[in-house]
């Protein structure tokens, strides 16, 4: 598909489940679907994103397993408290040096964001920034207990905040029950943007006149309450209603997932993304031999030549314990 134009067609969620092959619109299109099931207020989005997001390169990003493993580091390293315990004495710390080692810290905070952004700065500018059409999913407050609107890439599965600098535009949105048309202005990205469908300034449906969700919660509700007033109201006749545009229905068949198709969600049973400076592979259970699921390859060059480190997960089908091996590069740590 050409990344500046709109796809002609696409195929059904039951089609893209069986093939395991999806283009941004048709992984939007089964995420919403399956959201929507779970009586969640979502939008597919068509819209523009920035090139790293558009082919799903992920290679600037830190790996998120590095990150856990930071923070379940120092979870441990955490005391846990006790009230029986003693207390310790009081450790006698000059000030001096806990300020000193504040700035050292800072000093290589700050040298690691400039040597971020160096890398990051080498990559050439993308000339079709801001062409480049992506679709996602948007996600509304009210329902299911969601606090905040937000936004789900649905190529890699990641959460983003509306005001996310990814996203550089929207030109709409659509569920099953109407189709919107942005009417806001997007130079700014996605930032200042307002989600309220409902207000006519900003975003135009299609289909006017068309049933909403919560206007189908306030149909259910009259119905209830009509219902316990029918005995009042019998003599009484119903005005009519103006009829309602509707969404054509879904041609689509039922979309069945099987414990199969979630152990083997990745074409071929494996997965392989490159981070930065990191390699991460994903093997479907007892595909491999030895019950190796994962392996995670950290390396000490943008272009992931030195290895560094090497570490695996196993699991052991027998007893279902999960195994761990490490492997350094001596060389590289010299």
């Amino acid at each position: 598909m050409d990344r500046k134009t709109l796809a002609i067609w696409t195929f059904s969620s039951s089609s893209v489940l069986q093939s395991q092959r999806a283009t941004c619109f048709e992984c939007a299109t089964l995420l919403c679907s399956l959201l929507l099931g779970a009586h969640y207020d979502v939008y597919c989005v068509s819209g523009y994103a920035v090139k790293e997001m558009c082919l799903l390169d992920q290679s600037l990003q830190e790996c998120p397993l590095l990150d856990t493993e930071v923070k379940s580091v120092i979870s441990e390293q955490e005391p846990q408290e006790n009230k029986y315990t003693v207390k310790p004495l009081r450790e006698l710390k000059s000030n001096f040096v806990t300020q000193q080692e504040k700035k050292k810290q800072d000093a290589e905070a700050a040298r690691f964001q400039k040597h971020k952004l160096q890398e990051s700065e080498q990559r050439p500018a993308d000339p079709l920034r801001g062409l480049r059409v992506h679709c996602w999913v948007l996600v509304l407050s009210g329902s299911r207990s969601v606090q905040e609107n937000f936004f789900i890439d649905p190529l890699t599965g990641n959460s983003y905040t509306t005001d996310n600098d990814n996203f550089l535009g929207i030109e709409s949105v659509w569920n099953n029950l109407n189709y919107y048309v942005n009417m806001q202005d997007c130079r700014n990205g996605c930032a200042d943007m307002v989600y309220d469908l409902e207000d006519l300034k900003i975003w135009e449906p299609v289909l006017f006149g068309a049933t909403y969700k919560k206007q189908l919660i306030l149909d259910v509700l009259k119905k209830k309450e009509s219902k316990l007033m029918s005995k009042i109201t019998n003599d009484v006749e119903e005005e009519e209603q103006p009829r309602a545009f509707e969404m054509p229905r879904s041609w689509v068949s039922d979309i069945p997932i099987s414990k199969q198709d979630l152990e083997t969600c990745w074409p071929g049973t494996q997965k392989v993304t490159q981070y930065r400076k990191a390699k991460l592979e994903k093997f479907a259970p007892n595909l491999m031999s030895d019950g190796l699921i994962t392996r995670l390859t950290t390396y000490k060059d943008l272009n992931c030549t030195d290895v560094v480190m090497v570490k695996e997960w196993y699991q052991h089908s027998h007893h279902c314990v999960a195994a761990f091996s490490q492997r350094y590069n001596r060389n590289v740590l010299r």
